[in-house]
């Protein structure tokens, strides 16, 4: 297990006028999304004032949890804040783990921002270039089919595009086409990108985009 920082997650709708029915879908979907977590969780999720949030454990996957998170309430879109809190425990710690990314979440919207990412140790301009990662990332996905949004969440599932065929009833061809009309190759490069961002305390350079080949950012 790291021994990074725990990592605090908040999120709300993008679009004011949606945000209790958003708020609606995080709460019902919290379950799931908790159980897949698992062990990575230093508390249960939470929902205050349409704002959904959670405390992780650890770092490195903090950014996979919000990509799960987006891919189960698909086809809204989030805003989101991942900060590091430390590695205090208790109700008090979480409490004010989860008000330090509210406070990021509404920066965020102050700024009209997509995400707000804040990490112990790290530059402005990482953190900027991070979360541009997270808005490319977002972005591509939000353009999803609902047959794309599906295969792609049963290769997450199964990792198989065999198995994704037989829970499609669809043949392993069209899952290939799926998965690569979804850009799913290149999502993965960005989430492996930020899952060793998160993981290490400290990294000289243009990181996270020197994680990212030429090829893959090319779509080749």
């Amino acid at each position: 297990m790291s021994s990074g920082p725990h990592i605090a997650l908040a999120a709300t709708s993008l679009a004011p006028n949606r945000r209790a029915v958003v708020a609606e879908a995080l709460v019902l979907r919290s379950g799931a999304w908790a159980e897949a977590a698992g062990a990575e969780l230093a508390c249960a999720p939470k929902l205050e004032n349409e704002v959904w949030s959670v405390v992780l454990k650890r770092p490195e996957t903090a950014f996979d949890r919000l990509v799960d998170l987006m891919e189960r309430v698909w086809p809204e879109p989030l805003r989101a804040a991942l900060v590091s809190v430390g590695h205090h425990e208790g109700e008090a710690a979480m409490a004010r783990a989860r008000a330090r990314a509210a406070e990021a979440l509404a920066q965020a919207a102050r700024e009209g921002v997509r995400f707000r990412i804040h990490l112990a140790g790290r530059g402005d301009h990482e953190c900027r270039l991070a979360e541009h990662l997270a808005l490319l990332h977002a972005v591509v996905s939000e353009g999803w089919t609902a047959t794309r949004h599906h295969a792609v969440r049963a290769y997450r599932e199964f990792g198989r595009q065999k198995d994704v065929a037989e829970r499609l009833g669809v043949t392993q061809q069209a899952v290939s086409q799926m998965l690569r009309g979804a850009r799913l190759r290149e999502l993965q490069a960005v989430e492996e990108a930020m899952r060793g961002w998160f993981a290490q305390p400290a990294r000289p350079g243009l990181w996270p985009l020197k994680n990212l080949s030429l090829e893959t950012a090319a779509g080749a």
